[in-house]
C-alpha cells in the first residue's frame, strides 16, 4: 500500500503441494481399502457363523434327542460330551458372530414389554445347577422398586447376566455368587435399571482392569487354556450395555473377586392392559405350524421335537414355498430360516408383513437365528 493507502503491489508465493496430495491420496485410498477389508471379514464372519451354527445346532438337538432315549451309563457319558462341547462350540461361534455385527454399527435393539423380574430369575436358574456342582451359593436378590412391566430388549439383557454369570461361576471355586438389580432413576416415559454380579473368585489385578472390556482379550494368557471362552463376551456387553445407554464397570482386586455393575435404559409402558399380560405367555392357536427350513438334517430334528411336544408341522424348503402354503392355509407360527436359496427368510417375512397390511392377521414368525435382530428390520 502507497502513504495514500492505495494497493500498487503485491507478492505471490508458490508451493508445490503435489507430494502432499499423492501422500493424502494414498492414505484415503489405504483407508478406503481398509474399510472395505472390514467389512468383507464382518460379512464372512456373519456367513459362515451361519453356516456352522446350523449343524451344530442339529448335533446339539440330535444329542438331546439321544439323552432322552435309554442309554447304558458309558453310552449315557459320552452323549452327554458330545451335547457340553457342542454348546461350547455354539457359545463362541454365536460370540464372534455377535461381535461382527455390533463392530459394523448394525446392530439394533428390539423393543418389547417383559417383566425384568422374569429375566432375572430366569439368567440364574441358567446356572443354579452349575453353581451347585462347583458347591457354589448362587443369590438372587431384587429390589422392592424392580419394576414388573418395561420396555426394552429382554434377550440382550439376559445375554449380559448370563455372560456375568458363566465369566462368575467359571472363575470362582469356593464361596457364593450374587446377581442384585434395582430401579436406579425414572422419569415419565423411561426407567434406568441398575445391575450387580459379584462372586468370590480369582479376582482381576488393578493392572488388567482396564482392558477386560476390549475385543480378544484375557487376563492373562493362561486364562484362555484354563477356563475356555472366545475372550469377547465382557466386549460384546459392554457394546450391548452402551446400545441400551447404560454403563457397565467392574470393581475387582486379586484374590478378592470380582463385582460388575452396569445400567441399562428401559422404557415404561404408557398403559399395562390385562390384554397386554395376557399376550405374554399367548401364541394363539399354534395347532400346526410351518417350519421354513433347507437344511434336511434340520427339517428332520425339528419335525421330531415337535411331534415329542404334541404338534404338527408342514414344511417349506424355502422362502418362495413358504409364501405359496401361507397362501392356501392361515399359520399362527412360522419357524423361518434367514439364510435360503430362492428368497431369505427376512424378504419372506417382509413379504408375509406385506400380504397381511390391513387384514389383521399377525403371524408369529420365529427366527431360527434370533441372534440378528439388526437384519429383520423389526419384523
Amino acid at each position: 500500500m502507497d502513504e495514500s493507502g492505495e494497493l500498487y503491489g503485491g507478492v505471490i508465493v508458490h508451493r508445490d503441494v503435489t507430494e502432499q496430495r499423492q501422500a493424502e491420496a494414498e492414505t484415503a485410498n489405504a483407508r478406503r481399502l481398509a474399510l472395505e477389508a472390514a467389512s468383507l471379514r464382518n460379512e464372512f464372519l456373519s456367513n459362515i457363523s451361519h453356516e456352522l451354527l446350523t449343524p451344530l445346532n442339529a448335533v446339539l438337538g440330535m444329542s438331546q434327542l439321544l439323552l432322552d432315549t435309554t442309554l447304558a451309563m458309558r453310552q449315557r457319558e459320552y452323549a452327554e460330551t458330545i451335547r457340553s462341547s457342542g454348546e461350547l462350540l455354539r457359545d463362541i461361534v454365536e460370540d464372534v458372530l455377535d461381535f461382527s455385527h455390533l463392530s459394523e454399527g448394525r446392530f439394533v435393539l428390539e423393543e418389547n414389554q417383559f417383566d425384568p423380574h422374569d429375566t432375572l430369575e430366569r439368567a440364574a436358574g441358567w446356572f443354579s445347577g452349575a453353581a451347585q456342582k462347583r458347591g457354589l451359593r448362587l443369590t438372587l436378590v431384587l429390589d422392592e422398586g424392580l419394576p414388573r412391566r418395561v420396555i426394552g430388549d429382554s434377550h440382550r439383557l439376559e445375554q449380559i447376566l448370563t455372560n456375568l454369570l458363566s465369566n462368575a461361576v467359571k472363575f470362582t471355586e469356593r464361596g457364593e455368587i450374587v446377581m442384585r438389580a434395582c430401579a436406579s432413576t425414572e422419569s415419565a416415559h423411561d426407567i434406568s435399571l441398575a445391575f450387580e454380579v459379584s462372586d468370590t473368585g480369582i479376582g482381576i489385578d488393578s493392572d488388567h482392569q482396564y482392558k477386560i472390556f476390549q475385543p480378544f482379550s484375557q487376563v492373562d494368557g493362561s486364562a484362555s487354556r484354563k477356563y475356555g471362552g472366545s475372550g469377547l463376551g465382557l466386549a460384546i456387553c459392554a457394546e450391548l450395555v452402551r446400545l441400551m445407554d447404560g454403563q457397565i464397570s467392574v470393581k475387582s482386586a486379586l484374590g478378592q473377586g470380582s463385582t460388575f455393575y452396569f445400567t441399562a435404559k428401559m422404557g415404561l409402558p404408557a398403559i399395562a392392559t390385562a390384554a397386554a399380560d395376557a399376550n405374554d405367555g399367548a401364541g394363539g392357536d399354534a395347532s400346526q405350524p410351518l417350519m421354513v427350513e433347507d437344511n434336511l438334517v434340520n427339517q428332520k430334528l425339528t419335525e421330531t421335537q415337535l411331534m415329542i411336544l404334541g404338534f404338527g408341522v408342514d414344511v417349506a424348503n424355502d422362502g418362495r414355498e413358504a409364501l405359496d402354503a401361507i397362501a392356501r392355509k392361515d399359520y399362527p407360527i412360522v419357524l423361518m430360516d434367514w439364510q435360503m436359496p430362492k428368497l431369505d427368510g427376512y424378504e419372506a417375512t417382509a413379504e408375509i408383513r406385506r400380504r397381511e397390511s390391513g387384514s389383521g392377521k399377525h403371524a408369529i414368525v420365529i427366527d431360527d437365528d434370533c441372534a440378528y435382530p439388526d437384519r429383520s428390520n423389526g419384523q
